[in-house]
């Protein structure tokens, strides 16, 4: 294994190849989790944390977003042959204020379809095929316990208003106020 000796063997050939490279691995699973569970090799676990980076996901970190959304319209209009030398702060504004659920990625197709779309030198994001996130809106009601009502109770109760579904943090924070 390369791992162990830093040195392969091609497919089909006989000869010893030495290297030397560091192996960079991404994952979004909780690792550490996962060998605990017995779902991930704990010996790959141990080769591949050598030195652990946490990169929250981009919604976590929504300062980042104009720097990368600057840097991916330069690479990509470069790559496309394509002259756009600006991004309007509104532009700007818009993007970090998106959840990104596809995280870094989704942000690069975003921006490469507002490039190819884009006519002229400034960016034009194409809002219609991009899905904002809904502004914050007020609870529609605020849940209150009934007089002798429990914790427990209270819960149940809501449950069966809600038929059960209380899906996201949004819906969650519409219910509970």
């Amino acid at each position: 294994m390369y791992c162990r000796n830093r040195s392969f063997e091609r497919l089909g050939s006989n000869k010893i190849i030495q290297t030397d490279v560091r192996l960079i691995a991404a994952t979004n699973r909780d690792l550490k989790k996962m060998v605990a569970d017995r779902e991930f090799r704990s010996d790959l676990y141990y080769r591949l944390n050598v030195f652990p980076i946490h990169l929250p996901p981009l919604r976590e970190r929504p300062e980042d977003i104009p720097l990368l959304a600057k840097a991916f319209t330069f690479k990509i209009a470069r790559r496309l042959g394509r002259n756009i030398d600006s991004i309007p702060a509104e532009t700007l504004r818009t993007l970090s204020n998106m959840e990104w659920p596809g995280n870094v990625r989704e942000l690069e197709n975003v921006i490469e379809r507002a490039v190819l779309l884009t006519r002229g030198n400034v960016l034009q994001l194409s809002l219609p095929d991009i899905v904002l996130p809904e502004p914050e809106t007020p609870p529609a009601a605020t849940v209150v316990a009934q007089e002798g009502e429990d914790e427990y109770q209270l819960i149940v109760r809501v449950l069966k208003e809600t038929n059960g579904v209380v899906a996201g943090l949004k819906a969650l924070r519409n219910v509970w106020g």
